[in-house]
């Protein structure tokens, strides 16, 4: 079985301006009738979602995010999967800085300066996590409503897991490089910390690393490549805007494979990007014993003003990859696997999985469920939702204190688990109808 994804990112909804506004869209629906050809052609059974690896919006702004979530929609129907099937981890563009305060300013700075091992000293404090996070407070609810919600501790996080073969896994482990972006972004500044870096490693469990920045962008870059060469087999970036593939055999003898998409629209200022993406294929290969990756990169030809099969820049990898998967070579004991947690419940943030868990029970969130919470935290207003749980009892009539992010996740979760999905349909329902009409003013 294949598992087939869009591999997209610096997507920037909110950088164009005057002609630039008509040219990146008729671009971006350019992209999504490429897609709809090549997921009528691909060969490797259907395309199963969206990988969006940063910089969704240009200035972090809400208003960049709704564009992006209607474009989404437009992708995800041209695909044939759900609209929630969207993997998304921030960019440096993903930070609001009109939120950034003069002591974040200068707390980032003083991070930056003194060196990557005092983050994790600093992230000890959940008032100061508060600072640093507030200038994603725009993308937090849009990543919430694609279940990807950033972890306020400075942990990796995780809530997608995959059955490779029968098993094989993979798992989707994204990182915040842009945790310390800020007006002083310049390669080998940037950094994971301790808590990031430190991804798991578990028998016959693969780890594909989603990150916006390349390695070499961030201060404990070596420490970070230590991790990834041992725990993970490939590292899918953007920020670069130009695509790329290349497989690495670490000192340990294993492959890694690295794959950055480019830029969907990269700054015009930058003379010599081209609009890109990719497709990415992961199939287990039996006879090779091994991880098959293949990769479709396209790349905008100006001749033909469409998309077309990149034949510049992925000369240096054969496609399709066969790497060798070492946690895969190791059978484990039935009771072993019981012991160690298989299931995705043990993987990833404990927000976001206990979320999961709580909710169906199971593995990951069934697709009504993430179809909701899509719905919920990306096309509903912080009043709208308010209205909403005042209406199923969950607030008092007189509620008038403003909710924040992590009361109203509690909120939505004890509804979900307490069987009142209709209750809560019917009621995001009424309050679309009501604002369509003019009823209710979005604040």
């Amino acid at each position: 079985m294949s598992h087939t994804y869009v591999h997209l990112s610096d997507i920037h909804f909110g950088q164009d301006t005057g002609a630039e506004v008509v040219i990146h869209n008729d671009v971006r629906d350019c992209l999504i009738d490429d897609v709809s050809m090549l997921s009528k052609s691909w060969q490797h059974d259907r395309i199963r979602g969206v990988i969006v690896t940063g910089d969704i919006a240009f200035s972090g702004k809400e208003h960049e995010y709704d564009d992006a979530g209607i474009w989404l929609d437009k992708l995800t129907d041209a695909i044939g999967c759900e609209r929630a099937s969207v993997i998304i981890i921030p960019g440096n563009h993903d930070v609001d800085r009109g939120n950034v305060s003069a002591a974040c300013s200068l707390i980032m700075n003083d991070l930056v300066s003194r060196g990557y091992e005092h983050l994790d000293d600093f992230l000890e404090d959940p008032a100061d996590c508060d600072v640093l996070y507030q200038r994603f407070s725009n993308y937090r609810a849009f990543a919430d409503a694609y279940s990807c919600p950033l972890d306020r501790e400075g942990r990796w996080s995780s809530a997608h897991r995959i059955e490779i073969a029968p098993g094989k896994h993979l798992s989707f482990v994204s990182l915040n490089s842009a945790l310390l972006s800020s007006d002083n972004d310049r390669l080998g500044n940037l950094v994971l910390g301790a808590r990031q870096r430190t991804i798991p490693r578990r028998p016959n469990e693969e780890i594909v690393v989603l990150c916006h920045h390349p390695l070499e962008w961030l201060q404990d870059c070596d420490e970070a490549r230590h991790y990834l060469y041992n725990r993970a087999r490939v590292f899918i970036h953007g920020h670069t805007h130009e695509p790329s593939a290349r497989v690495t055999q670490t000192p340990g003898g294993h492959d890694f494979l690295m794959i950055s998409a480019g830029a969907v629209v990269p700054p015009p200022s930058h003379e010599g990007y081209t609009f890109s993406y990719n497709l990415i294929s992961f199939h287990w290969d039996h006879d090779d014993n091994g991880l098959r990756v293949t990769i479709l990169p396209r790349s905008w030809d100006a001749a033909v003003m469409h998309f077309v099969r990149d034949t510049k820049h992925f000369n240096n990898v054969d496609s399709p990859v066969v790497l060798r998967c070492p946690p895969f070579s190791v059978r484990v004991p039935e009771t072993t696997r019981r012991e160690t947690g298989v299931p995705i419940d043990d993987v990833g943030s404990k927000e976001t999985l206990s979320y999961d868990r709580e909710l169906t029970g199971g593995d990951a969130m069934d697709n009504f469920s993430r179809m909701i919470r899509l719905r919920f935290f990306r096309d509903l207003t912080t009043s709208q939702r308010t209205q909403i749980f005042i209406r199923l009892r969950t607030l008092p009539e007189d509620w008038g204190e403003e909710l924040t992010h992590n009361i109203q996740h509690q909120l939505l979760r004890n509804i979900l688990i307490s069987g009142r999905q209709a209750e809560l349909e019917e009621a995001i329902e009424d309050v679309a109808a009501q604002t369509q009409h003019g009823s209710v003013s979005p604040t």
